[in-house]
């Protein structure tokens, strides 16, 4: 399907009033896997919700604020272990090992037996952390290249400028060192959802936010928020393209 079929059939859904009474074939067509995969992911990464629905969450917001401010301050555990080291010593050392130790090897009065405390970041919280983080770069993968010159109601920039931001802010984040130790999950479950949202840190309650608005529109698209957030930023057509789809559908 060329890129205006695309455009069209998505312009003409969005237009609907009536929810259609094939939920699972409106499902089929826009979700992930479907011909209108593309126009549904780039109008979820150029979504800017109005004001009284920010709470929901945006793409903007992910990538501008709560991702940057998570990775500064990751949800870690921290658990002791037992080290030998010779030469030097780190941390608390267990003398009453290190002089078992000593006495069970060549009697080296050069090693310790220390204990250490090691952080680890693979938390549910932090895994539903990388699975947005994934499943955005996903998104970006989907949204049709031919869109980069075209534009968005209301914006200043062009599709292809602000998806270059995404991208490069997400291909920061795909490096964090602390990121790359936590397990990306296949799901996301219950138990990643409620982590987040009794996190001590509140953004993570956001990124729990984020995910469910995230499935409603890409994962398991639900009609209302779908048919929003394509009135609001489906994109537009250059203006020479444009005069050329009118006189089209002008004489269909």
């Amino acid at each position: 399907m060329n890129r205006w079929r695309q455009f069209l059939l998505a312009r003409e859904l969005s237009g609907q009033k009536r929810r259609p009474g094939n939920l699972p074939g409106f499902r089929r067509l826009v979700g992930p896997e479907g011909p209108l995969a593309g126009v549904t992911a780039t109008c979820f990464l150029l979504y800017r919700p109005p004001e009284e629905l920010a709470a929901r969450g945006s793409i903007g917001d992910f990538v501008e604020r709560i991702v940057p401010r998570l990775l500064a301050q990751l949800h870690r555990s921290t658990h002791p272990r037992r080290v030998h080291l010779r030469g030097r010593a780190r941390g608390d050392v267990d003398w009453a090992a290190t002089v078992k130790a000593r006495l069970a090897g060549s009697q080296d009065p050069t090693v310790f037996v220390c204990r250490e405390s090691r952080r680890l970041y693979d938390l549910p919280e932090n895994r539903l952390l990388k699975y947005l983080v994934e499943k955005l770069s996903t998104c970006l993968q989907r949204a049709p290249q031919e869109l980069a010159d075209w534009s968005w109601p209301g914006a200043t920039e062009y599709v292809g400028d602000r998806l270059a931001f995404v991208a490069h802010r997400l291909r920061r984040f795909r490096a964090n060192a602390y990121l790359r130790d936590v397990e990306l999950p296949g799901t996301i479950h219950g138990e990643h959802l409620t982590a987040a949202r009794n996190a001590r840190n509140p953004l993570y309650a956001k990124l729990a936010d984020f995910h469910d608005f995230y499935a409603a529109v890409i994962e398991v698209p639900q009609w209302d928020l779908w048919t929003q957030i394509l009135r609001q930023s489906c994109v537009l057509l250059p203006a020479d393209e444009a005069r050329i789809l009118d006189r089209t559908m002008a004489g269909a």
